[in-house]
């Protein structure tokens, strides 16, 4: 019986033997998807912000649409402030681990 390599074991042994980093976390990851929900969430108040201020002035918008945008808004607020609330109580645990 013969043992196969394991398929990209050699890359990562090159990986380590040149000092790299093995690891398949992308450092980046987190705070592109962080940009990308601040993005999404200022996108969603200057809609809704856009569609109140439009009904305020008397432009031909739906009250059914200007009270969707600005509850969108106000869901996506609410949202990233909790997610934003579990991300400091998660660094202030492990801050909190002895070492």
């Amino acid at each position: 019986m013969t043992i196969e390599n394991i398929q990209g074991l050699s890359a990562l042994h090159a990986q380590a033997a040149n000092g790299q980093s093995t690891g398949a976390v992308d450092s980046g990851a987190f705070a592109d998807a962080l940009e990308r929900a601040i993005e999404a969430t200022n996108a969603q108040i200057a809609e809704g912000d856009a569609y109140a201020q439009a009904l305020s002035a008397g432009q031909p918008v739906s009250l059914h649409e200007t009270v969707l945008a600005v509850e969108k808004a106000d869901i996506a607020t609410r949202a990233f402030i909790s997610v934003k609330s579990r991300a400091i109580e998660a660094y202030q645990e492990v801050m909190r681990m002895q070492i």
